[in-house]
C-alpha cells in the first residue's frame, strides 16, 4: 500500500527532530519553523485519526502550574497525565500559548502549550513522545478509510451576459 502524503510528512518531521535532538543552539528561525511544523503535524494527525478512530492512541503528558519568580517563568507541581491523541490534537490546534522547554544543557526537552479552555495549566509534550507519535501514526494503517480529496466545481459567472 502506498503511504499517504500526510504520513510521509509526519515521518520526515520525526527524522528532522531526531537529527536536532542533540543541538544546543537554536535560532529563532529554526524554532519558528519547527513550531509551524508541529501545528501542521497535529492537524494532519487529527485528520488521519478522524478517518479511522479505531487507531486511537494514549499519550503521556505532564501538566504544570506556571508561576513567575525573579522575572523568570517557572513550572511547578508536575502531574503525569494520559490523554487520548485526538484530544491532544484538538488542544494543540486551539492552544492559546506555545513555548519551548530546554534542558539545562540547551538540548530540547519538548514543548509546552495550553488551550484557552485550560489556561491555568501548562502541558509538556516531550520531544521523545512527539517523535514517537509521528512515527506511530506515520507507519500505521490509519489511512485505510481516508477517502480521496473531495472536489467541488463552481462555474464562473460570465460578465456582460444574462
Amino acid at each position: 500500500m502506498a503511504r499517504h502524503p500526510w504520513k510521509k510528512e509526519l515521518l520526515k518531521l520525526a527524522d528532522d527532530l531526531k537529527k536536532k535532538k542533540g543541538r544546543t543552539t537554536w535560532s529563532s528561525v529554526v524554532l519558528t519553523n519547527l513550531e509551524q511544523n508541529i501545528y501542521w503535524a497535529f492537524l494532519m494527525i487529527r485528520k488521519l485519526l478522524e478517518s479511522n478512530p479505531a487507531h486511537e492512541l494514549s499519550v503521556p503528558i505532564v501538566s504544570y502550574v506556571p508561576y513567575e519568580e525573579d522575572g523568570h517563568l517557572r513550572l511547578h507541581r508536575p502531574r503525569q497525565q494520559s490523554w487520548v491523541l485526538t484530544f491532544l490534537c484538538n488542544e494543540m490546534v486551539h492552544s492559546a500559548f506555545f513555548a519551548w522547554n530546554f534542558w539545562d544543557d540547551g538540548t530540547l526537552r519538548g514543548f509546552i502549550f495550553c488551550s484557552g479552555r485550560r489556561s491555568r495549566f501548562r502541558y509538556l509534550v516531550s520531544s521523545e513522545i512527539f517523535i514517537g507519535i509521528l512515527e506511530k501514526v506515520g507507519t500505521s494503517e490509519v489511512e485505510e478509510n481516508l477517502g480521496t480529496p473531495i472536489k467541488f466545481l463552481t462555474q464562473r459567472e460570465r460578465r456582460g451576459t444574462r
